[in-house]
C-alpha cells in the first residue's frame, strides 16, 4: 500500500480500511480468488489509496501554510466527502467478499464430512467410554479428560436423538434403535454407576436420558420394564443415592422414572428401603428432603392395587412410622406434606379397607384432632379432609365416640367459624355434615 496513506484518527472509514487492507488483503490474495473478484478488488483498492492520498496532500498543505491560512478542508470539502463515501462503500464491498468466501470455504468443507453416527452406534461409543470412566477413574492418563469431554458429548448427542433438537423433532425409528442398543446389554447400569464421575451437565442430561428410556416403547414394548425386572438391584442404588448429596437429586429423579413401571414400584416398596424414606424425607438439605418427598408419594399413589396390597400387609409399622415421622414432626414442611398424602391414600376407593381401619383408631383421632389446632391454614384444611371420615363413620368404636362427645362444644365452636379463603361449595357441605354428625352423637357401651 502507498506509504503516503496516512489516516486521521477521527475517520473511521479511513481507520478501518487501513486496518482491514492491512490484516486482510495478503490472505485474501493468496488464496487464488477469481479473476474477476481479483479485478475488481484491485479497482476499488487503488480507487481509495487515490482518494485518500489526496487527504494526505491536504493536510500537507496545512501545515505548510500555517494556521493563519485558509483553512485547505473548506476547499476541497467536497474532494473528501467523496473520498469517505467511496472508501465505506469500499469497505463494506471488501468485508462482503470475504464473507462470501469463508461460507464457501465452509460449503466444500461440507462436503467432505464424515458420514454421520447411527443412533445404535452413538449408544455403543457411550458405553465404551463408560467402560473406560468406570475402570479408569484413578488413572492419571493424559487423555482421560479428554474421553470424559467426549462421554459428555455422546450423551448429550442421546437426549437430542430423543428429544430432538430446535431444528427437529424426535425421530421414532431412530428413538427405537437407540432403545434397543441400550438396554441390549449394561449401558444403564454403567451410567448410573458412573454418573458421579460425570460433569454437572452430562448428569442432567444422563438423568433425562433415562427418563426418557421408561417411555420409548419398541413394538408396542416397553423393554425399559423388561431389562428392570431383570436388574431390579438397580434400585437400591438409586435409593441410596439420597444419602449422596451430589448426585440424590439425580438418582431421584430416574427412580421416579423407573417406578413408573408397576413391578419395579413393588419392588421398591417390598423392600427394606421404605423404612428409609422416612429419614429421607427428613433430612436438613431441603432440596433433597423434598425430592425424596415427591418419590415416597409416587410410590404411595401411583400404581393403586399394589400400594393398597401393600398398607394391608404393613399396616402397623406404616403408619407407626408414618405417625410418628411425619405426621407429628416439629417440621412445619414434612407435617403439610404428610397429612396432604394421607388424605390422598384414605380417599382413595382402593384403600377402602385401610382407612376404615385407621379411622377406628383413637391415637389417630388424636393426632388429627391435633392438627386441626395448628396455626397454618392450610394443614388444619388438610386434617380436616381426614377428620371428616371419622365423623361420617358410621360403626364408630366406642372410644372414638367418646373422645368426640367429651370435645363436641369445642369441636362445634371451631367448625362454625372453619372457612375457607375462597367460598368452597363442597367444603361447606362437607362441613355441614360433620357438625351434624358430632351434634348427633349419642354414647355407646363399651362391648
Amino acid at each position: 500500500m502507498d506509504s503516503r496513506c496516512q489516516f486521521r484518527p477521527d475517520w473511521w472509514p479511513g481507520r478501518l480500511m487501513q486496518q482491514l487492507l492491512t490484516n486482510y488483503s495478503a490472505r485474501f490474495m493468496s488464496s487464488s480468488p477469481s479473476s474477476a473478484i481479483y479485478y475488481q478488488l484491485d479497482r476499488r483498492v487503488s480507487t481509495i489509496v487515490r482518494l485518500i492520498t489526496v487527504e494526505s496532500e491536504l493536510k500537507s498543505q496545512q501545515q505548510e501554510k500555517g494556521k493563519g491560512e485558509e483553512n485547505p478542508r473548506s476547499r476541497f470539502g467536497p474532494v473528501l466527502v467523496q473520498t469517505e463515501l467511496v472508501a465505506q462503500e469500499a469497505l463494506l464491498w471488501f468485508v462482503g467478499c470475504l464473507s462470501k468466501k469463508k461460507k464457501k470455504k465452509k460449503k466444500m468443507k461440507g462436503l467432505f464430512k464424515s458420514k454421520p453416527k447411527t443412533p445404535a452406534e452413538v449408544v455403543r461409543q457411550t458405553r465404551d467410554l463408560l467402560v473406560y470412566a468406570d475402570m479408569n477413574w484413578n488413572s492419571r492418563e493424559t487423555k482421560r479428560e479428554e474421553k470424559m469431554a467426549e462421554l459428555s458429548k455422546l450423551i448429550r448427542e442421546l437426549k437430542s436423538i430423543l428429544y430432538g433438537n430446535s431444528e427437529s423433532e424426535p425421530v421414532t425409528e431412530a428413538c427405537a434403535q437407540l432403545t434397543q442398543e441400550f438396554f441390549k446389554e449394561n449401558t444403564l447400569r454403567l451410567l448410573i454407576i458412573c454418573l458421579p464421575k460425570l460433569n454437572l451437565e452430562a448428569r442432567k442430561d444422563a438423568t433425562q436420558v433415562v427418563a426418557n428410556l421408561q417411555r420409548q416403547q419398541v413394538h408396542s414394548r416397553l423393554i425399559a420394564s423388561d431389562h428392570l425386572e431383570a436388574n431390579k438391584d438397580l434400585m437400591d442404588i438409586l435409593i441410596s443415592g439420597y444419602e449422596n448429596m451430589d448426585i440424590a437429586l439425580h438418582y431421584g429423579a430416574m427412580l421416579r422414572e423407573c417406578i413408573r413401571h408397576q413391578s419395579i414400584a413393588r419392588y421398591v416398596l417390598e423392600s427394606d428401603h421404605m423404612k428409609k424414606f422416612f429419614d429421607y424425607i427428613q433430612l436438613p438439605n431441603f432440596d433433597i428432603a423434598s425430592d425424596a418427598s415427591a418419590t415416597f408419594k409416587e410410590l404411595l399413589t401411583r400404581h393403586k392395587s399394589t400400594v393398597a396390597e401393600f398398607l394391608t400387609k404393613n399396616y402397623d409399622w406404616f403408619f407407626a412410622e408414618f405417625n410418628s415421622k411425619l405426621l407429628e414432626s416439629p417440621n412445619y414442611i414434612t407435617r403439610r406434606q404428610a397429612i396432604k398424602l394421607l388424605g390422598d391414600m384414605l380417599l382413595d376407593r382402593s384403600n377402602s379397607s385401610v382407612m376404615m381401619r385407621y379411622v377406628s383408631s383413637k391415637d389417630n383421632l388424636r393426632i388429627m384432632m391435633n392438627l386441626l389446632r395448628e396455626s397454618s391454614k392450610n394443614i388444619q384444611i388438610e386434617a380436616f379432609h381426614v377428620f371428616k371420615l371419622f365423623a361420617a363413620n358410621q360403626n364408630k368404636p366406642p372410644e372414638i365416640v367418646s373422645i368426640l362427645i367429651a370435645n363436641r362444644s369445642k369441636l362445634l365452636r371451631f367448625f362454625s367459624d372453619f372457612k375457607m379463603d375462597k367460598e368452597n361449595e363442597q367444603f361447606e357441605a362437607d362441613k355441614a355434615q360433620v357438625i351434624k354428625e358430632i351434634a348427633a352423637l349419642e354414647p355407646r357401651d363399651r362391648p
